[in-house]
């Protein structure tokens, strides 16, 4: 299996649900009410900027980057060859358990084509190990088939 790598430069999760009142200067007004988590990745931060404290955790050898306009430590790198698994995570996922809407926002660069069987690059996922998409409705995942 090749290399996939990825930078994640930008994350936000949006739900229905009435979460905690911020602001965030770059998003547009009409996208403020709802993120229920938000991850600038400001100096290689993985702490959740919205109220609601859902920090993400990197056990892996995942590590900061330059963002896509070449600000350092503003984006991850995340080494996927066959011997790594590299990603961030959440202690508690539960935040994402009740809702029956979700909306994504992120920028993605993989750099180097993608090799596994499915050919599917997952970007968020709802279960350890990840799962790529489990049809029984237990665990969801958000991915990309054949990106490159």
């Amino acid at each position: 299996m090749k290399k996939i790598a990825l930078y994640l430069c930008l994350i936000y999760c949006f739900s229905c649900k009435k979460s905690g009142e911020f602001t965030v200067d770059c998003l547009s007004s009409n996208l403020q009410n709802g993120v229920i988590a938000f991850y600038p990745f400001n100096n290689g931060s993985i702490i959740d900027e919205s109220p609601n404290n859902n920090d993400l955790s990197n056990l892996t050898a995942a590590k900061d980057t330059f963002d896509r306009v070449g600000n350092p430590n503003c984006a991850y790198y995340f080494d996927n060859s066959t011997d790594k698994k590299e990603f961030l995570t959440t202690k508690n996922a539960g935040f994402l358990n009740s809702l029956s809407k979700l909306s994504i926002s992120l920028w993605l660069y993989p750099d180097d084509t993608i090799t596994s069987k499915l050919g599917y690059q997952i970007l968020l996922s709802r279960v350890i190990p990840f799962r790529c998409p489990d049809r029984k409705g237990q665990f969801w995942s958000v991915g990309l088939y054949g990106c490159n």
